[in-house]
Protein backbone atom coordinates (compact mmCIF):
# COMPACT_ATOMS: atom_id res chain seq x y z
CA UNK A 1 0.00 0.00 0.00
CA UNK A 2 2.60 2.50 1.18
CA UNK A 3 4.38 1.95 -2.31
CA UNK A 4 0.86 2.41 -4.26
CA UNK A 5 0.64 6.03 -2.52
CA UNK A 6 4.07 6.79 -3.02
CA UNK A 7 4.25 6.02 -6.89
CA UNK A 8 0.94 7.65 -6.79
CA UNK A 9 2.00 11.18 -5.78
CA UNK A 10 5.24 10.98 -8.07
CA UNK A 11 2.80 10.66 -11.15
CA UNK A 12 0.97 13.72 -9.72
CA UNK A 13 4.02 15.47 -9.08
CA UNK A 14 5.16 14.27 -12.96
CA UNK A 15 1.87 15.48 -14.14
CA UNK A 16 2.14 18.90 -12.91
CA UNK A 17 5.29 19.04 -13.58
CA UNK A 18 4.06 18.32 -16.92
CA UNK A 19 1.35 21.02 -17.30
CA UNK A 20 3.76 24.26 -15.95
CA UNK A 21 6.40 23.27 -18.29
CA UNK A 22 3.33 23.22 -21.35
CA UNK A 23 1.81 26.13 -19.40
CA UNK A 24 5.32 28.68 -19.31
CA UNK A 25 6.18 27.07 -22.94
CA UNK A 26 2.70 28.45 -24.31
CA UNK A 27 2.35 31.70 -22.46
CA UNK A 28 6.26 32.30 -23.90
CA UNK A 29 4.99 31.18 -27.55
CA UNK A 30 2.10 33.81 -27.07
CA UNK A 31 3.82 36.99 -25.78
CA UNK A 32 7.69 36.51 -26.69
CA UNK A 33 8.24 37.28 -23.13
CA UNK A 34 9.80 35.00 -20.67
CA UNK A 35 8.21 34.69 -16.91
CA UNK A 36 10.68 36.64 -14.64
CA UNK A 37 10.12 38.13 -11.65
CA UNK A 38 11.37 40.90 -9.66
CA UNK A 39 13.42 40.05 -7.42
CA UNK A 40 12.46 40.59 -3.68
CA UNK A 41 15.82 42.36 -2.42
CA UNK A 42 14.80 44.85 -5.30
CA UNK A 43 11.52 45.29 -4.37
CA UNK A 44 12.37 45.60 -0.84
CA UNK A 45 15.15 48.41 -1.71
CA UNK A 46 12.66 49.77 -3.90
CA UNK A 47 9.85 50.15 -0.81
CA UNK A 48 12.71 51.71 1.55
CA UNK A 49 15.08 53.69 -0.73
CA UNK A 50 13.51 54.45 -3.97
CA UNK A 51 10.09 54.41 -3.80
CA UNK A 52 9.11 57.66 -2.00
CA UNK A 53 11.05 59.66 -3.98
CA UNK A 54 9.39 58.79 -7.08
CA UNK A 55 5.84 58.10 -5.61
CA UNK A 56 3.45 60.66 -3.89
CA UNK A 57 -0.34 60.39 -2.82
CA UNK A 58 -1.14 62.00 -6.24
CA UNK A 59 0.82 58.72 -8.07
CA UNK A 60 -0.77 56.82 -10.55
CA UNK A 61 1.53 53.68 -10.64
CA UNK A 62 0.92 50.74 -13.39
CA UNK A 63 3.10 47.56 -13.25
CA UNK A 64 3.34 46.26 -16.09
CA UNK A 65 4.14 42.56 -17.20
CA UNK A 66 3.18 42.03 -13.43
CA UNK A 67 4.08 38.55 -12.81
CA UNK A 68 2.75 37.90 -8.90
CA UNK A 69 2.47 41.57 -8.54
CA UNK A 70 5.31 42.58 -5.93
CA UNK A 71 5.71 46.14 -7.21
CA UNK A 72 2.37 47.19 -7.61
CA UNK A 73 1.88 45.52 -4.00
CA UNK A 74 4.90 48.06 -3.11
CA UNK A 75 3.74 51.04 -4.95
CA UNK A 76 0.12 50.57 -2.69
CA UNK A 77 2.57 50.24 0.26
CA UNK A 78 4.02 53.29 -0.25
CA UNK A 79 0.78 55.15 -0.81
CA UNK A 80 -0.14 56.33 -4.02
CA UNK A 81 -3.39 57.21 -5.67
CA UNK A 82 -4.24 54.13 -7.95
CA UNK A 83 -2.06 51.18 -8.88
CA UNK A 84 -2.42 48.84 -11.51
CA UNK A 85 -0.88 45.85 -12.78
CA UNK A 86 -1.11 44.39 -16.18
CA UNK A 87 -0.34 40.86 -16.77
CA UNK A 88 -1.22 38.09 -19.51
CA UNK A 89 -1.23 34.81 -17.41
CA UNK A 90 -4.38 33.92 -16.19
CA UNK A 91 -2.15 31.80 -13.27
CA UNK A 92 -0.41 35.00 -12.24
CA UNK A 93 -3.34 37.72 -12.21
CA UNK A 94 -5.89 35.09 -10.62
CA UNK A 95 -3.28 34.43 -7.80
CA UNK A 96 -2.56 38.13 -7.56
CA UNK A 97 -5.99 39.10 -7.44
CA UNK A 98 -6.42 36.40 -4.69
CA UNK A 99 -3.93 37.55 -2.39
CA UNK A 100 -4.69 41.29 -3.23
CA UNK A 101 -8.47 40.15 -2.04
CA UNK A 102 -7.10 38.73 1.27
CA UNK A 103 -4.93 41.22 2.35
CA UNK A 104 -7.68 43.86 1.04
CA UNK A 105 -5.22 45.74 -1.47
CA UNK A 106 -7.06 48.25 -3.96
CA UNK A 107 -4.51 46.98 -6.71
CA UNK A 108 -6.19 46.78 -10.30
CA UNK A 109 -5.04 43.67 -11.72
CA UNK A 110 -5.87 43.37 -14.87
CA UNK A 111 -5.36 40.44 -17.19
CA UNK A 112 -4.47 42.83 -20.58
CA UNK A 113 -2.19 43.52 -23.12
CA UNK A 114 -0.70 46.76 -21.87
CA UNK A 115 0.62 47.53 -25.66
CA UNK A 116 -3.06 47.20 -26.25
CA UNK A 117 -4.55 49.46 -23.62
CA UNK A 118 -4.38 53.39 -22.81
CA UNK A 119 -1.78 54.63 -20.40
CA UNK A 120 -2.23 58.22 -20.71
CA UNK A 121 -3.39 58.69 -17.15
CA UNK A 122 -0.24 56.65 -15.60
CA UNK A 123 2.32 58.84 -13.81
CA UNK A 124 4.99 56.16 -13.13
CA UNK A 125 5.05 52.44 -15.14
CA UNK A 126 7.34 49.97 -13.72
CA UNK A 127 8.89 47.50 -15.89
CA UNK A 128 11.24 44.76 -15.77
CA UNK A 129 11.04 42.73 -19.84
CA UNK A 130 13.06 42.14 -22.53
CA UNK A 131 14.10 44.83 -24.52
CA UNK A 132 11.96 44.25 -27.78
CA UNK A 133 9.09 44.67 -25.58
CA UNK A 134 10.18 47.68 -23.43
CA UNK A 135 11.35 49.42 -27.13
CA UNK A 136 7.60 48.98 -28.20
CA UNK A 137 6.17 50.63 -24.88
CA UNK A 138 8.28 53.39 -24.61
CA UNK A 139 7.50 54.41 -28.05
CA UNK A 140 3.87 53.95 -27.04
CA UNK A 141 4.92 55.90 -23.80
CA UNK A 142 6.14 58.78 -25.65
CA UNK A 143 2.91 58.97 -27.83
CA UNK A 144 0.38 58.78 -25.56
CA UNK A 145 1.84 59.60 -22.02
CA UNK A 146 1.83 62.97 -20.48
CA UNK A 147 5.05 64.82 -19.94
CA UNK A 148 7.22 63.78 -17.39
CA UNK A 149 5.48 60.63 -16.85
CA UNK A 150 8.20 57.89 -15.48
CA UNK A 151 9.24 54.57 -17.01
CA UNK A 152 11.15 52.94 -14.25
CA UNK A 153 13.27 49.98 -15.96
CA UNK A 154 15.11 46.87 -14.12
CA UNK A 155 18.09 45.62 -15.42
CA UNK A 156 18.99 47.16 -18.75
CA UNK A 157 18.93 50.73 -20.45
CA UNK A 158 16.87 51.24 -23.80
CA UNK A 159 18.89 51.49 -26.41
CA UNK A 160 19.81 55.11 -27.81
CA UNK A 161 17.49 56.54 -25.03
CA UNK A 162 19.79 58.48 -22.29
CA UNK A 163 17.96 57.57 -18.69
CA UNK A 164 17.41 60.98 -16.59
CA UNK A 165 18.34 58.96 -13.29
CA UNK A 166 20.23 55.72 -12.87
CA UNK A 167 19.80 53.97 -9.03
CA UNK A 168 21.76 51.37 -7.95
CA UNK A 169 20.36 48.15 -6.48
CA UNK A 170 22.72 46.32 -3.79
CA UNK A 171 22.64 43.11 -2.25
CA UNK A 172 24.76 42.86 0.75
CA UNK A 173 27.16 45.28 -0.37
CA UNK A 174 27.64 45.30 -3.82
CA UNK A 175 26.03 46.49 -6.60
CA UNK A 176 23.64 44.05 -7.97
CA UNK A 177 21.53 45.74 -11.32
CA UNK A 178 20.08 48.75 -11.49
CA UNK A 179 16.89 50.94 -11.80
CA UNK A 180 16.87 53.18 -15.04
CA UNK A 181 15.02 56.51 -14.88
CA UNK A 182 13.46 57.73 -18.46
CA UNK A 183 11.00 60.26 -18.41
CA UNK A 184 8.17 61.26 -21.36
CA UNK A 185 9.66 64.61 -22.82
Amino acid sequence: MGEFLESKYILVGIVLGVFFLLYYLLLYIRTRVPMVITPKQYVQTFKNEFGSKLLDQNTIFAELGSGWGHMAFAAEHIGVKEVYAYELSPVHIYASKLKAYAIKSKVRFLRKDFLEEDLSKMDVCYVFLVPVVVEQLWKKMQEECKSGTVMILLGHKIDAVEPSEILPLRCKGKIQSYFYIYRVK
